[in-house]
């Protein structure tokens, strides 16, 4: 222990003395080190350990599809859900839940809550308990229950200040009074998101409330609940679905005409939740990884130079009685002290990148915004600062057993400092540095090209001066569809009218924000068999809908007054659906039947262009358009307002219009529709954005190994310099000899990261949008910007060399 102080004691004198090469080493591990233990910190809470659920592991998520109508996933039926969970043999528990946001009155102010109708079982199947108060009592989701509440942490604070008298009070949802039986713990965050059609979104819950509704009643053909289910222990996903087939087979039997063609199946919860990212986030630490060999080449560079200028010194020391195995170890003991130092600074530069990847994290990857340093990333750090010890520290360990005491003692030892098995070694590291560096901008050119092409994609909408906000109708309040018409009858010209705006419609959606409802459909004058009946998206839409959105209508017309709910029934469909089952003819004046209007016959009046509905990747899909008059919807609507005010001003002026006809009602989630593409474009946006500032720092990391190598090659061949000069070279001479070395290496180096780059780059292929992976272009563009970028980091030192006086030269050691 005494000789390990001793080493310790003498390394951190050596590295105080020498502060230019201990700040530069330090800084390039705190920067790998860093970028690491920033990623792993991501890695470990979105994909390694992203639920506080109990044995998360048995958890699946029950899907429902009808692949003879394309349909390969879907929500459940409440009928459906009722006999999965009462006849299968392979679960502890079932549970569902959906989505339905609540308008409140919060002291005389209208408010929308997020909230979730769930079964009493949700929380005790996840292993979870309120932090204030109790769960829910296991018959709370029957009918005819009094309403029950429980509020999430977040909701509690903000309007009751953390009050635990909260418990047992009423609050207004809607027009019932609820009771609040109980508050979640702040770390708890359900829904995950889970993807049905599009990308998933993340859902900030307020409050949950029982389903409280008769399962066995609802139609079967409405597919409207998400399920979960616990695994009975040692049962797996494989004879799940087994016991699900002979559930829905018979199911098929007992009721052929919603049930026909149709099977459940389970994902894991936890695939399904991470699977849609799993690629995309485990690019990260692959790029940290190469970020932080680039790292550790540069400081295995920097030691043995320093180690070459210390060979006398070692020298010394052994002619003194110092073995080589005691030198090693110092040279190791060394590397340790700048590992130390650069892990301590690597987690201060973590936890700041931590802080931007909260801020820039995309709402639909779970968890993202939580991440933070934690004792699994600390002990992760000291992990790779003894690796990062061993990988960089074996060179100048080794370089130390090759001491050669007679030659090291010699006045002359800038031949043993400069041999040619020490400069290929140094060289090889500047090699691969630099073909890491270019596998890392390959990758990065890829994505960024795929982003601009994803940010070019058409999306069928003119988003400029469009604003949206929502509102919702609730069925205690409008009951019927008469009472619901009543009221947009009366608002919708006050908002048409407001100051600035140019034209105003509203919907059941809005493109690339909301998910959409979907149905079968038949086409008249066409069989088909049952179980096979095509399916189309369903969205229901004012007049002039497609006029604010800019949505153009290539064949027909838009809705219009007189399609009132005594007039025929129209409908209007959309290019892909009007190609798909219409191909080479005019659809105007067909006729059909929506699955769930059945009897009813729609007449085509129109067909709009494409449109992208759930995300900015997705192919166009079959779609339909209603008008509100005849199917007046109880959903909540989304209005929207092309005007050349601010939103702040459209958003006051529409909340003062609701307000003259109905107070109670809040408007809410106002937004351009700019920032509904800025939402829809995050996530790729976000892997952009972190690809490009890691290829950025490897090539900065292999520039800085380039101009080292070249400086000492320049320091080291100054009196070969100075020879060629007294012999009659001149600058430019001087310049190509030290360049052309520089960019030897780099072309090397470009080229066996071209290699590994074509291959690698097939990783991420599921990343890229319209850009292939292995696109010449954005090769050759990578390629050419590494080289300059190489370039000016010899040019300093090629410089420095032009200038070296020959008198001095040949003086020179």
């Amino acid at each position: 222990m005494r000789i390990v102080l001793q080493d310790l004691r003498y390394g951190t004198r050596a590295l105080i003395k020498n502060p230019a090469f201990t700040l530069v080493a330090v800084t390039t591990l705190a920067i790998g080190i860093g970028a690491n233990s920033a990623i792993f910190s991501v890695v470990n809470t979105v994909l390694l350990q992203p639920f506080s659920f109990e044995q998360p592991e048995r958890l699946v998520v029950l899907w429902e599809r009808s692949l003879n109508q394309g349909l390969p996933r879907m929500v459940v039926s409440p009928p459906n859900y009722a006999d999965l969970r009462n006849q299968n043999h392979v679960f502890d528990d079932v549970a569902a839940y959906r989505p339905q946001d609540f308008n409140l009155m919060i002291e005389g102010v209208p408010e929308r809550a997020e909230g979730l109708l769930v079964s009493s079982t949700m929380f005790s199947m996840l292993g979870l308990k309120p932090l204030v108060g109790r769960d829910f009592q296991p018959d709370e989701d029957q009918p005819g229950k009094p309403p029950t509440v429980i509020l999430s942490y977040g909701f509690w604070q903000r309007h009751f200040g953390g009050n635990s008298g909260v418990v047992g009070q009423n609050i207004l949802l809607g027009v019932e009074n609820a009771t609040v039986i109980g508050v979640m713990p702040p770390d708890f965050e359900f829904p995950p998101p889970i993807a049905f059609r599009g990308e998933a979104r993340s859902t900030s819950v307020d409050l949950w409330t029982p389903l409280r509704y008769a399962l066995e009643q609802d139609q079967r053909g409405a597919h409207n609940l998400f399920v979960l289910a616990r695994l009975k222990p040692g049962v797996t996903a494989a004879q799940a679905e087994a016991d699900l087939r002979n559930i829905t087979q018979r199911l098929a039997k007992d009721f052929p005409q919603t049930n026909s063609g149709w099977d459940a199946y389970v994902v894991p919860l936890h695939e399904q939740v991470v699977g849609d990212v799993k690629t995309a986030l485990w690019v990260l630490p692959v790029t940290v990884g190469l970020v932080l060999l680039i790292a550790c080449a540069n400081v295995a560079n920097l030691l043995m130079v320093r180690g070459a200028g210390r060979q006398r010194e070692m020298a010394i020391r052994a002619s003194l009685g110092a073995s080589k195995s005691r030198l090693m170890w110092q040279m190791l003991i060394e590397s340790a002290l700048l590992s130390s130092v650069g892990a301590l600074a690597g987690l201060v530069l973590a936890s700041w990148a931590l802080k931007v990847i909260s801020a820039l994290a995309p709402a639909n990857i779970y968890r993202l915004d939580s991440v933070k340093i934690n004792g699994p990333v600390i002990l992760f750090t000291a992990t790779v600062s003894l690796l990062t010890t061993l990988v960089f520290g074996i060179l100048p360990v080794w370089q130390a057993s090759r001491l050669n005491l007679v030659t090291a003692l010699k006045e002359g030892s800038a031949a043993v400092s400069g041999s040619s098995g020490l400069t290929t070694l140094r060289n090889s590291l500047v090699v691969l540095e630099v073909a890491l560096a270019l596998v890392l901008m390959a990758g990065a050119g890829l994505v960024i090209r795929s982003f601009a092409q994803l940010l070019n994609a058409p999306t069928g909408v003119k988003p400029e001066h469009l604003v949206a906000m929502r509102l919702a109708l609730p069925k205690t309040s409008y009951p019927d569809r008469q009472a619901r018409l009543t009221f947009i009858n009366n608002l919708a010209p006050k908002l048409a009218s407001l100051p600035g705006t140019s034209s105003a419609a509203f919907g059941s959606n809005l493109p690339l924000d909301v998910g959409l409802q979907g149905t079968e459909f038949k086409i008249e004058g066409r069989d088909v068999v049952a179980g096979h009946e095509p399916h189309t998206q369903v969205s229901i839409v004012s007049p002039r809908y497609f006029q604010t959105l800019g949505i153009p209508i290539l064949m027909g017309r838009d809705f219009e007054t007189f399609d009132r709910a005594d007039a025929p029934g129209v409908v209007i469909i959309n290019g892909d659906l009007a190609r798909a089952y219409f191909p080479n003819q005019n659809p105007i004046g067909r006729r059909l039947e929506m699955g769930f209007r059945d009897g009813v016959s729609l007449e085509i009046i129109g067909v709009t262009a494409d449109v992208k509905q759930t995300s900015l990747q997705a192919d166009p899909y079959p779609g339909m358009f209603l008008p509100y008059s005849q199917v007046p919807t109880a959903v909540s609507l989304v209005f929207v307002f092309r005007s050349a005010n601010e939103p702040n001003t459209v958003a006051a002026a529409a909340r003062a219009a609701v307000r003259e006809v109905d107070g109670r009602l809040p408007v809410y989630d106002v937004k351009t529709m700019n920032q509904v593409l800025s939402t829809a474009a995050a996530r790729p946006r976000f892997l952009t954005f972190l690809l490009t500032g890691f290829s950025g720092i490897a090539v900065l990391l292999a520039a800085i190994g380039l101009y080292g190598v070249m400086s000492y090659t320049v320091a080291q061949g100054t009196r070969e310099i100075g020879i060629r000069v007294a012999l009659g070279a001149r600058a430019h001479d001087v310049m190509k000899l030290i360049v052309g070395r520089g960019l030897l290496l780099t072309l090397l180096g470009a080229g066996l990261g071209l290699i590994a780059a074509s291959g690698l780059t097939r990783l991420i292929s599921s990343l890229l949008f319209k850009v292939q992976p292995h696109d010449p272009l954005t090769f050759a563009g990578v390629a050419f910007l590494l080289i300059l970028v190489a370039l000016l980091a010899c040019y300093i030192p090629a410089r420095r060399a032009t200038k070296v006086d020959p008198l001095v030269a040949l003086r020179y050691e």
